[in-house]
Protein backbone atom coordinates (compact mmCIF):
# COMPACT_ATOMS: atom_id res chain seq x y z
CA UNK A 1 0.00 0.00 0.00
CA UNK A 2 1.66 3.30 -0.63
CA UNK A 3 2.13 6.14 1.28
CA UNK A 4 -0.18 9.15 0.57
CA UNK A 5 -0.28 12.69 1.99
CA UNK A 6 -2.76 12.19 4.70
CA UNK A 7 -0.18 9.21 6.33
CA UNK A 8 2.40 12.17 6.97
CA UNK A 9 1.74 13.84 10.04
CA UNK A 10 3.40 16.15 12.42
CA UNK A 11 3.31 14.96 16.31
CA UNK A 12 3.86 16.92 19.32
CA UNK A 13 6.78 16.87 21.91
CA UNK A 14 6.49 16.02 25.52
CA UNK A 15 6.36 19.87 26.38
CA UNK A 16 4.92 22.54 24.26
CA UNK A 17 5.53 25.33 25.78
CA UNK A 18 8.92 27.70 26.16
CA UNK A 19 10.09 26.62 29.64
CA UNK A 20 13.36 25.83 29.40
CA UNK A 21 12.13 22.03 30.21
CA UNK A 22 9.88 22.10 27.16
CA UNK A 23 10.87 19.77 24.33
CA UNK A 24 11.37 16.08 24.85
CA UNK A 25 10.62 13.16 23.24
CA UNK A 26 7.61 12.62 20.45
CA UNK A 27 4.20 11.96 22.01
CA UNK A 28 1.05 10.10 20.38
CA UNK A 29 -0.48 13.67 20.24
CA UNK A 30 -0.65 14.71 16.39
CA UNK A 31 -0.16 17.99 15.72
CA UNK A 32 -3.82 19.62 13.45
CA UNK A 33 -3.09 20.30 10.59
CA UNK A 34 -3.89 24.13 9.10
CA UNK A 35 -5.47 24.61 12.68
CA UNK A 36 -4.43 28.25 14.19
CA UNK A 37 -2.59 28.06 17.57
CA UNK A 38 -1.75 24.62 16.49
CA UNK A 39 2.22 24.79 17.90
CA UNK A 40 2.12 28.36 19.67
CA UNK A 41 0.29 30.81 21.34
CA UNK A 42 -1.04 34.20 20.14
CA UNK A 43 1.26 37.14 20.08
CA UNK A 44 0.90 38.89 23.38
CA UNK A 45 0.87 42.87 22.91
CA UNK A 46 4.02 43.52 25.38
CA UNK A 47 5.55 40.14 23.42
CA UNK A 48 4.91 42.41 19.83
CA UNK A 49 6.67 45.72 21.87
CA UNK A 50 9.50 44.04 23.89
CA UNK A 51 10.08 41.03 21.75
CA UNK A 52 10.46 37.37 22.32
CA UNK A 53 11.72 33.68 21.14
CA UNK A 54 9.20 31.49 21.12
CA UNK A 55 10.47 27.86 20.69
CA UNK A 56 8.90 24.53 19.72
CA UNK A 57 9.90 21.09 19.48
CA UNK A 58 7.78 18.55 16.70
CA UNK A 59 8.24 15.68 15.07
CA UNK A 60 7.04 14.58 11.23
CA UNK A 61 6.32 11.41 11.38
CA UNK A 62 4.91 8.92 8.84
CA UNK A 63 1.75 7.16 9.85
CA UNK A 64 0.75 3.86 8.03
CA UNK A 65 -1.27 0.51 8.85
CA UNK A 66 1.78 -1.64 6.91
CA UNK A 67 5.18 -1.21 6.76
CA UNK A 68 5.78 0.77 3.54
CA UNK A 69 9.24 2.11 2.90
CA UNK A 70 9.25 5.88 3.37
CA UNK A 71 12.42 6.89 0.78
CA UNK A 72 12.57 10.66 1.82
CA UNK A 73 11.44 13.54 3.31
CA UNK A 74 12.01 17.39 3.22
CA UNK A 75 10.90 20.09 4.95
CA UNK A 76 10.63 24.19 3.96
CA UNK A 77 9.47 26.83 5.05
CA UNK A 78 7.36 28.25 1.71
CA UNK A 79 4.62 31.09 3.08
CA UNK A 80 6.56 34.00 5.52
CA UNK A 81 4.24 35.24 8.52
CA UNK A 82 1.63 37.99 7.49
CA UNK A 83 3.16 39.93 10.17
CA UNK A 84 6.33 41.22 9.38
CA UNK A 85 7.50 41.62 12.58
CA UNK A 86 7.58 37.82 12.62
CA UNK A 87 10.47 35.91 11.75
CA UNK A 88 10.13 31.92 11.40
CA UNK A 89 13.28 29.57 11.76
CA UNK A 90 13.50 25.82 10.88
CA UNK A 91 16.55 23.69 12.41
CA UNK A 92 16.94 20.23 13.77
CA UNK A 93 19.48 19.74 17.02
CA UNK A 94 19.66 16.29 16.16
CA UNK A 95 18.03 14.71 19.38
CA UNK A 96 14.87 12.97 19.89
CA UNK A 97 15.48 13.85 23.61
CA UNK A 98 16.45 17.45 23.92
CA UNK A 99 14.96 20.45 25.85
CA UNK A 100 14.28 23.73 24.84
CA UNK A 101 17.57 25.18 26.71
CA UNK A 102 19.78 22.94 23.95
CA UNK A 103 17.71 24.40 21.17
CA UNK A 104 18.20 27.91 23.01
CA UNK A 105 21.98 27.53 23.24
CA UNK A 106 22.49 26.35 19.48
CA UNK A 107 20.44 28.86 18.00
CA UNK A 108 22.59 31.82 20.18
CA UNK A 109 25.89 30.50 19.25
CA UNK A 110 25.32 32.28 15.86
CA UNK A 111 24.47 35.93 17.48
CA UNK A 112 26.73 35.38 20.88
CA UNK A 113 30.54 36.33 20.44
CA UNK A 114 32.52 34.23 22.25
CA UNK A 115 36.19 35.13 24.05
CA UNK A 116 38.73 36.40 22.08
CA UNK A 117 40.18 33.33 19.82
CA UNK A 118 43.89 31.48 20.62
CA UNK A 119 44.51 31.70 16.99
CA UNK A 120 45.10 33.58 14.33
CA UNK A 121 44.19 32.88 10.56
CA UNK A 122 47.20 32.71 7.78
CA UNK A 123 47.13 34.65 4.65
CA UNK A 124 43.99 35.52 2.81
CA UNK A 125 41.05 33.58 2.87
CA UNK A 126 38.43 33.97 -0.23
CA UNK A 127 34.74 34.61 0.13
CA UNK A 128 33.00 30.83 -0.39
CA UNK A 129 36.50 29.10 1.20
CA UNK A 130 35.25 26.21 2.72
CA UNK A 131 38.78 25.79 5.09
CA UNK A 132 40.55 28.28 7.32
CA UNK A 133 44.26 27.91 8.16
CA UNK A 134 45.11 29.16 11.35
CA UNK A 135 47.92 28.98 13.63
CA UNK A 136 48.79 29.60 17.13
CA UNK A 137 51.18 28.51 20.11
CA UNK A 138 52.07 24.67 21.05
CA UNK A 139 49.62 23.89 24.39
CA UNK A 140 46.81 27.04 23.95
CA UNK A 141 43.40 25.30 23.59
CA UNK A 142 42.10 24.21 19.96
CA UNK A 143 38.50 25.07 19.45
CA UNK A 144 35.97 21.85 18.67
CA UNK A 145 34.06 20.37 16.37
CA UNK A 146 30.78 22.06 16.28
CA UNK A 147 32.06 25.53 18.02
CA UNK A 148 31.41 28.79 15.83
CA UNK A 149 33.65 31.11 15.02
CA UNK A 150 33.28 34.93 14.69
CA UNK A 151 36.01 35.67 12.31
CA UNK A 152 36.83 39.57 11.64
CA UNK A 153 39.43 41.38 9.90
CA UNK A 154 40.39 45.15 10.55
CA UNK A 155 38.76 46.71 8.08
CA UNK A 156 35.24 45.28 9.87
CA UNK A 157 34.47 42.64 7.70
CA UNK A 158 32.75 39.49 9.76
CA UNK A 159 31.21 35.91 9.09
CA UNK A 160 30.17 33.53 11.46
CA UNK A 161 32.01 29.74 10.79
CA UNK A 162 30.89 26.75 12.23
CA UNK A 163 33.58 24.10 12.66
CA UNK A 164 32.92 20.69 11.16
CA UNK A 165 36.69 19.04 11.07
CA UNK A 166 40.15 19.81 12.50
CA UNK A 167 43.64 18.67 11.32
CA UNK A 168 46.20 20.15 13.61
CA UNK A 169 50.20 19.66 13.23
CA UNK A 170 52.70 20.36 15.36
CA UNK A 171 55.97 22.40 13.70
CA UNK A 172 58.93 24.38 14.75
Amino acid sequence: MPITQSDIKLMASQELTDRDDAGGRMTGNEVPDGSVNNLFPDISRLDRVYGRVSMRKCFPFVDTADQSTYYGAHAILTDPPDDPLVSVTMFSEGDPTDRREDARDRVEQYVIQGPRATFFLMGLHPAGMRTIVCWQPVGWGQPKVGEVLFLRIQTGVSQYVRITEIESERRT
